[in-house]
């Protein structure tokens, strides 16, 4: 990270925040110039907060570490950076069950921690009433802040997992997503202003919108709360992830209602809730422009707010301002913008205009030896004054700039930071590397102004240098394309042959095979929680098992087109549990070891490995040892009753799978998979089971990998139900289980 040396005043602190020299002998005389040199022409990065290590420790600047950092906004009159932690790593408390208030009592005579009488709390440990063994407590959720005058970080609310309002110190958040700054109370009504800033935040998995009140230091929820919901009329809300307030009108507040794949308006004077764009409540998703009643979004995740300038209808000379929403429709993999315009009366969506953001076909995307893929958009802000838009590539790993966006027309498309590649790495643009970015925000100071960008899984907020030349001013180039060269060669970047908008990479796509509902597991209802999450998170997912799907179960891997159409097949199954399923047909089989042999991936799942596993060392039986012995390398073996445990990760530096992740808790079946070779394959989590199921007091194998013909073959063994899956709605940056889940699929599929 960059260290930052304690100065002896603020104001010498303050500049080297920034990553200037302090010139001069007096501080009452003294210039501030950039350690930069002027010769540079690209963007530099460099660590703001954090260390890399995940937890969520108060303290000076240079010693702190943050967790899991999504939302970040900037107050630069105040130079403070406030930033939510969307979740994070466990911690070990051995002797308070009462934290977060559980309490020891007893259950059929059994020692438990319990949350009210009569009812166990599932997912924590038994206890004896000394409360003396696991009691496991979740770091992140929380909003933080960074005082730049004082080079100190601390928790401004928040503690742990859950829903409560009331004061900073007892207020809890449940996998906050995004905060920006209040307007003050003179901009909304007659009372008078506070000094210092409100904060908005969105509280995705308690399906909220809460602000905090800096005066009081008190949390409150001021839509939402209910549960998952969609109506307007109420106040629904579903996973909402991003708010932002109107320039033009700060009583108004805009949200992405994700999970209803919306953008709702909320007035604070009136405490009511508008859709202005989206189809909320019909389950409807998509990408289509047009008016905001008819307009389709597909896992809107980030919203950027701005007023701009634009003529006045049927006047040659007049204009006036109209605000402008910024959209990171993630699993579209596009910038969206919503155009209200004050002059047609009342926000409705019929007015809003939905437009996707393209870039002029005269200069398009950018290359310089770097692919440039927006991939999963899950962070926009814009520049207060030029025009551009930057954007984050949650699955690229990159951020870019759409520049001079005017009319939902940018001048170019160009990467500011990153190459593509989830790692953690300071320098200056293609150099620099990111594992996720997700928030971002515009710093204004006296100079340039800066970019900050919450780093999800390098645990830091990164802070983003323009060059020298990046013009703060609005750009006029947007018909000259040799000024347009201009600027594109101080970023050292070349502008590409005249073509269209840049195309991200085809989604990824996966044929998910599952059984039907047996004793033990919901293959089937499981099986559609795990298709919808993955089509959520901008994966194509088909049903196999679905007789609504064009491809009949029982003939899904004999497909003549099974390599063509797919990247991927899923198996979550288990042929002892569901008899009638059978084994396969020799056709199947077939057509299943010819589409990984020739380069296909497989991702067997928890009882995959127990899928033919009673018949791999039966004779008459090739197909079934040929899949476990030679193929998946691994069969059933046991596992301990359903509890929680510690998932390890085996190498969190380089393993393209777990970089960046934690051990982290999981409930479920600790499995205890046979394997046959372990030199041949890559393991990558594992988990030790204290308990009394055979194989217990050993360590598991619960993630392993290996190459089989041209393919890929992974084994993950975690995954007895879908809580997991439910409880977040879909796979883009929640719990490290379901990012585990997807980054397996993208490697079977090499897109890792």
């Amino acid at each position: 990270m960059t260290v930052i040396t304690v100065a002896s005043s603020p104001r010498k602190m303050f500049a080297l925040l920034w990553g200037v020299l302090y010139a001069g002998t007096s501080s009452n005389c003294s210039t501030l110039r950039t350690a930069q040199s002027h010769e540079s022409s690209v963007w530099t990065v460099q660590t703001l907060v954090g260390n890399g290590t995940q937890a969520s420790i108060d303290g000076s600047q240079i010693h702190t570490a943050i967790s899991e950092p999504w939302g970040v906004v900037v107050d630069a009159s105040q130079a403070m950076v406030y930033w939510v932690e969307f979740g994070g790593a466990r911690t070990k408390n051995l002797t308070r069950c009462d934290l977060g208030g559980y309490k020891c009592g007893t259950v059929n005579s059994n020692p438990q921690c319990m949350q009210a009488p009569g009812r166990t709390t599932r997912g924590v440990n038994n206890c004896d009433c000394g409360c003396d063994t696991f009691y496991y407590m979740s770091s992140g959720h929380r909003l933080r802040a960074l005082s730049a005058r004082e080079a100190a970080v601390h928790t401004v609310a928040g503690s742990y997992r859950g829903y409560v309002d009331g004061s900073a110190s007892q207020a809890v958040f449940n996998h906050p997503y995004d905060v920006t700054l209040a307007p003050t109370k003179g901009e909304y009504d007659s009372g008078s202003a506070s000094v210092v800033a409100d904060l908005i935040i969105a509280d995705a998995l308690n399906h909220a919108i809460r602000w905090y009140h800096a005066d009081t230091k008190t949390v409150e929820t001021i839509v939402g709360g209910q549960g998952r919901g969609c109506k307007d009329e109420g106040g629904g809300l579903n996973f909402p992830t991003s708010v932002a307030v109107d320039p033009l009108n700060p009583d108004l507040v805009y949200i992405a209602d994700r999970g209803n794949n919306c953008i709702r308006q909320w007035s604070i004077s009136n405490r009511t809730l508008f859709t202005i764009a989206g189809d909320c409540c019909s389950g409807n998703y998509g990408h289509r422009d047009g008016p905001g009643a008819s307009a389709l979004f597909s896992g809107p995740c980030s919203i950027a707010a701005r007023s701009v300038e634009v003529a006045t209808q049927h006047s040659t000379s007049a204009t006036h301002h109209v605000t402008e929403l910024y959209v990171a429709d993630a699993a579209n993999n596009a910038l969206r913008v919503i155009t209200l315009d004050s002059t047609v009366g009342q926000y409705s969506a019929a007015q809003a205009v939905v437009k996707t953001v393209s870039v002029d076909p005269v200069a398009t995307r950018v290359v310089d030896g770097v692919q440039l893929s927006l991939h999963m958009p899950m962070g926009v802000t814009t520049h207060p004054t030029n025009g551009d838009v930057f954007v984050s590539s949650n699955q690229g790993s990159q951020v870019f700039v759409y520049t001079a966006v005017h009319a939902a027309v940018a001048t170019s498309f160009e990467l500011v930071a990153g190459n593509g590649t989830a790692a953690f790495r300071d320098g200056s643009g293609p150099a620099a590397m990111f594992s996720t970015p997700n928030g971002l925000a515009w710093w204004a100071d006296e100079g340039r102004g800066k970019l900050v960008v919450a780093d999800q899984f390098n645990n830091r907020l990164r802070l983003l240098s323009p060059p020298v030349l990046y013009p703060s001013t609005p750009r006029d180039d947007r018909n000259t394309k040799s000024a347009r060269a201009t600027v594109s060669e101080h970023n050292q970047l070349h502008l590409a042959e005249p073509s269209l908008n840049p195309l991200p990479r085809a989604p990824l796509t996966v044929l998910v095979w599952t059984g039907h509902s047996g004793p033990y597991h919901d293959h089937f209802a499981n099986g559609k929680i795990l298709a919808q999450a993955l089509n959520k998170s901008g994966m194509v997912a088909v049903l196999a098992c679905d007789k609504d799907e064009d491809i009949p179960c029982e003939l899904a891997f004999a497909a003549a087109d099974l390599q063509t159409r797919f990247d991927a097949i899923l198996i979550y199954a288990d042929t002892y549990e569901n008899p009638l399923r059978g084994s396969l047909s020799t056709r199947e089989w077939a057509g299943l070891f010819e589409f990984i042999e020739s380069g296909g991936g497989l991702f067997a799942l928890h009882t995959a490995s127990a899928c033919w596993d009673h018949q791999f060392d039966d004779p008459t039986d090739p197909e079934s040892s040929k899949f476990h012995r030679e193929v998946l390398n691994c069969a059933f073996g046991g596992h301990s009753p359903y509890k929680d445990y510690i998932a390890k990760i085996v190498d969190r530096e380089t393993d393209p799978i777990t970089r960046g992740l934690s051990d982290y808790i999981v409930t479920d079946e600790l499995y205890h998979p046979v394997v046959f070779n372990r030199s041949r394959s890559t393991v990558f989590i594992t988990a030790y089971d204290r308990g009394q199921a055979p194989g217990s007091n050993a360590t598991a194998v619960h993630g392993l990998r290996h190459t089989y013909g041209k393919g890929r073959v992974l084994y993950f063994a975690q995954g007895h139900d879908m809580a997991e899956f439910e409880n977040v709605d879909d796979f883009t940056g929640n719990h490290v289980f379901q990012v585990v889940v997807k980054r397996c699929l993208q490697w079977v599929a090499k897109r890792l």
